[in-house]
């Protein structure tokens, strides 16, 4: 049966309305616990905790006011995304678009906190390679970490760094090694 709301009638006797009441509480069992976000009320362990939460895409900008915050979830670029707004319609966060994009090689955490990632190497005969992000960190560089692909240790430096990006330079000038790089940024 499923949820009614028009029971117990103001003319009807609780007594009348037993059945329906046991179904009510049978119905909201199953649509909070079983099918729902919630561990069951009928379970004695951990009863109407949440198991899960499940959010309906809204529509931006969700409004808040003084001492509340929202969590809620909204379309970016096609694929749904969880957001927090902060009180007084402060700040909208993304919370779960926070890690690298695979063809950027950027990405931005939950407090702000900006990445850039990617591949390249030295030509041989040369010791220095200029790295340029594909977007500038708009406020500031933090720093970077250059890791060689090769198994013959290579010592990498990290020079002339900037919001826009920053020098590899290895001990040596001989071969054509390749590198991992990420930077922080903000």
């Amino acid at each position: 049966m499923a949820y009614n709301n028009n029971i117990p009638q103001p003319s009807t006797n609780l007594s009348q309305s037993q059945a329906d009441l046991l179904a009510n509480f049978t119905a909201l069992d199953s649509s909070y616990g079983t099918a729902g976000d919630h561990v069951a009320f009928s379970v004695t362990t951990d009863a109407g905790k949440h198991k899960k939460s499940t959010y309906v895409e809204q529509t931006p900008p969700i409004s808040t006011s003084a001492n509340e915050m929202v969590v809620y979830s909204a379309a970016n670029a096609a694929v749904s995304d969880l957001y927090v707004r902060r009180e007084n319609d402060g700040t909208t966060l993304n919370i779960t678009n926070n890690t690298l994009a695979a063809t950027s090689g950027a990405g931005t955490t939950v407090d702000g906190l900006q990445f850039r990632a990617g591949q390249s190497g030295f030509i041989n005969g040369s010791a220095t390679k200029a790295i340029a992000f594909g977007t500038a960190f708009p406020n500031g560089f933090v720093s970077a970490v250059a890791t060689i692909d090769t198994a013959t240790p290579i010592l990498l430096q990290i020079t002339t760094a900037s919001t826009a990006g920053f020098s590899v330079v290895k001990q040596t000038t001989s071969g054509s090694q390749s590198f991992y790089w990420i930077a922080i940024g903000y």
